[in-house]
């Protein structure tokens, strides 16, 4: 006991950290960074990346991070300032600035915004975190005069507040904020990859780098106008200094200017229309729908995080024209260097086998006879660490150019969008069934035409896109609000199993912006003032092979989500969520003797309750995870001609999680303890840990095992703030984490990060 208790004395200080939190005290209701992230990873948790596309789970969450630290004065603000909130709709945002707009002295608190019955309780909370209420009413001309009326103030402090953002706008270069960020992760444990080996195999199982990673950046930032900055990243096990006078492995510029003219250079990002031939508007995947319609067609925003491969480099515009700037054309450019795994024609057929884990092709494929170097497959995950993956640093470049015009009015937006790319080398992946109709070769092109219509009560909003082939996608959303606290939505997406689209980013069931038929239907009710119900459920039909389905194949999610406040105090989730895939089933083989395709579900269901309190200085968040996951067999034994595999398997996760701001708030404390017990990675569990500014990230927990965190953050002089963060995760199923070259030879893997932030 005493040899156990010494083992986990870190975390039983991490609970005894939470238990004063239970305790109810007197103040005021405040609603936290850490529960809105929360909040945030309850929608994306469940997001599995089934094969090597990306799924986009922390790209919207580092924006509202970034304004969550340089809030938005609701008085003095534009309406593009706003739109930069994803969780808000255009008629939310019109509805908050008609009531800023119509009384003087605009709003004052987060407590006039219950007077906005467009704003669910959700909103407000949200809201709180992003918004200030700086400008202070303005003085009457003559107080002798007599009252004028509210509508008259209103007019009057609009006018005033816009005098005074444009007497800032002088000095919108270097009048803003300013904040420069320093981050050291130290590992506290060695991995397997700073072992020292042999002549034979150095290249791909030693690292070259050193056992920590750090983290510079530099930000400006100007009303969300203007922003400009610099990353600078090396990872854990990544050598400094070994790309000559490009010392860091990341570097990264971004600038970024908003006014009439929207423009962007260095790194940034872009959306066209619904995404389905570049970028994506949306956020939070499938209930993005439920915040109703954005009119505008473009999206340029800049690259501020750390990911290394999901973004563009170089320029993009936007010009408004017309007396009204109803019409508008956009023009983006971008050259970047792409990792990946680049083969030759010497390269043999075994050896590109071998580099593949895949299942064998089909016979009935045809191998593209490569020309010279050609890439067969793409590294995003920005790791450099040893010989091998240094040799797939930057090994082809892209190109990339597009444009659109488009044409907007209150009601009705329409938009013609195009965009080309090219590699400076072949892409020719090893031939799957699943791959056939990738793209293939050294270009890439396709055009869309989207249109968003809006009336009071419903909207619906589309694209239609076509690539250079002639195949198509399409997607249509509509929406309808039978009542102000009603929302139906009712989603079609159809896409040829030839179309091409590698920029495009979309809601959609497969992996790949292609081969898919899908029909979603979502229903979110706010039943009463402290309680919103939402469900949604989402068919997807697959004509051709996907990844791990060699035929024909059906997928289905659904979800059903209760968010409840009582009191003045708590709020509490509870959520139901079921994905289900027919999948292959390996080593199959029919009656005939001859190898056939079988398909089987399998099926994961995850029930989530989350309950949050907070008042005045104090938070606390508790919460559970439950999984179960259903197989209807994944194999097949040919010497007894049984199907194996089928069967159950469950997992289950509490945590409790608590932060307190002391010594008039220069002191921030979170801590975080969570238990686990999972029977397989199938039925792996899911919780927000705490984290340090900048980071980003959604662990997921299988096994058995105990994880806690401790974090810090001091004020220690003017705006200089100091943190640390120590986490911890022990295992009591297995005597080693990981496997291969990040493999960790302990049951134990613990974390130190230390960060210095100055803002002026």
């Amino acid at each position: 006991m005493a040899k156990a208790f010494k083992k986990h004395r870190i975390l039983l200080a991490v609970w005894l950290f939470t238990l004063p939190l239970f305790v109810c005290a007197q103040g005021r209701v405040q609603y936290s960074w850490e529960q809105f992230v929360d909040d945030y990873y309850e929608y994306i948790a469940d997001i599995v990346d089934e094969s090597d596309n990306y799924v986009e789970r922390y790209d919207w969450l580092e924006e509202l991070e970034e304004i969550h630290r340089n809030r938005i004065d609701i008085n003095s603000c534009e309406r593009d300032e706003l739109l930069a909130l994803r969780f808000l709709s255009e008629q939310q945002i019109d509805s908050l600035l008609s009531k800023r707009n119509r009384y003087a002295g605009g709003i004052e608190s987060v407590g006039e915004l219950m007077a906005i019955p467009q704003l669910g309780y959700r909103e407000r909370a949200w809201l709180s975190l992003f918004l200030t209420f700086k400008s202070p009413p303005p003085k009457e001309a003559d107080e002798g005069a007599g009252a004028t009326s509210s509508r008259q103030n209103g007019a009057k402090f609009l006018r005033n507040s816009r005098n005074s953002a444009s007497q800032q706008g002088q000095n919108r270069w270097y009048g803003g904020t300013y904040e420069v960020l320093g981050t050291l992760d130290v590992p506290l444990y060695r991995r397997a990859g700073f072992d020292d080996y042999d002549d034979t195999n150095y290249e791909t199982k030693m690292f070259t780098g050193y056992n920590f990673a750090h983290t510079l950046r530099l930000r400006y930032n100007w009303h969300q106008r203007v922003m400009y900055g610099v990353t600078l990243q090396e990872d854990v096990g990544e050598r400094f200094g070994a790309y000559g006078g490009r010392p860091w492995d990341f570097q990264s510029f971004h600038f970024f200017y908003k006014n009439r003219l929207t423009a962007a250079v260095g790194d940034y990002k872009v959306a066209l229309g619904q995404g389905l031939i570049v970028g994506g508007n949306g956020w939070m995947q499938q209930t993005n729908l439920f915040t109703g319609p954005r009119m505008a067609g473009v999206n340029i925003r800049p690259h501020t995080g750390t990911d290394e491969s999901r973004f563009l480099r170089g320029a993009a515009v936007r010009m408004p024209f017309g007396a009204r700037g109803q019409w508008d054309v956009t023009a983006f450019a971008s050259v970047c260097q792409l990792d990946g795994t680049l083969k030759s024609d010497a390269v043999s057929d075994e050896e590109d086998a071998a580099d593949n884990d895949h299942d064998a092709a089909s016979d009935d494929i045809e191998e593209t006879e490569p020309i010279g170097e050609y890439i067969t497959a793409w590294k995003t995950d920005g790791l450099h660490r040893t010989l091998q993956e240094i040799g797939k640093r930057h090994v082809a470049q892209q190109v990339l150019i597009g444009g659109r015009a488009g044409y907007s009015s209150r009601n009705l937006t329409l938009g013609l969008n195009g965009v080309w790319m090219h590699y400076d080398k072949p892409y020719l992946p090893a031939p799957r069934s699943y791959n056939i109709n990738y793209m293939r070769g050294q270009d890439a092109s396709a055009a869309s035409f989207d249109y968003t219509y809006r009336r009071q009560q419903w909207s619906l909003q589309g694209e239609l896109a076509v690539d250079r082939h002639a195949n198509y996608a399409s997607t249509a959303t509509l929406r309808f609000r039978p009542h102000r606290r009603v929302m139906l939505v009712v989603q079609e997406r159809s896409v040829s199993e030839r179309f091409v689209s590698p920029y495009g980013r979309t809601l959609m069931a497969n992996s790949q912006i292609q081969n898919e038929h899908a029909v979603f239907a979502g229903l979110q009710w706010r039943a009463t003032a402290r309680l919103q119900l939402s469900a949604y459920g989402d068919w997807a039909y697959h004509p051709c092979p996907v990844y791990l389905a060699d035929t024909l194949s059906h997928r289905c999610s659904a979800m059903v989500q209760a968010s409840m406040r009582t009191g003045d105090c708590w709020t509490h989730t509870l959520s139901y969520r079921i994905k289900s895939r027919e999948q292959n089933v390996t080593g199959y083989r029919d009656i005939t003797g001859f190898e056939d395709v079988l398909l089987s579900w399998r099926t994961t269901q995850h029930v989530r309750w989350q309950s949050h309190y907070g008042v005045g200085r104090w938070s606390l968040a508790v919460g559970a995870d439950g999984a179960c996951y259903f197989s209807q067999g994944s194999a097949y034994d040919k010497k007894t001609d049984v199907i194996t595999g089928a069967g159950n398997s469950l997992g289950a996760m509490i945590y409790a999680r608590g932060a307190a701001t002391l010594l008039n708030e220069r002191l921030h404390l979170t801590a975080m303890i969570a238990g686990f017990a999972t029977d397989d990675y199938n039925a792996r569990c899911y919780a927000y840990i705490p984290l340090l500014r900048g980071s980003a990230s959604i662990p997921n927990f299988y096994g058995k095992g105990v994880s806690g965190v401790l974090m810090a953050e001091c004020r220690t002089w003017r705006e200089l703030y100091v943190a640390a963060r120590l986490s911890m995760v022990h295992y009591y199923d297995r005597e080693q984490i990981s496997s291969g070259i990040t493999l960790i030879d302990s049951p134990s893997k613990n974390d130190l990060s230390l960060q210095l932030r100055y803002r002026f």
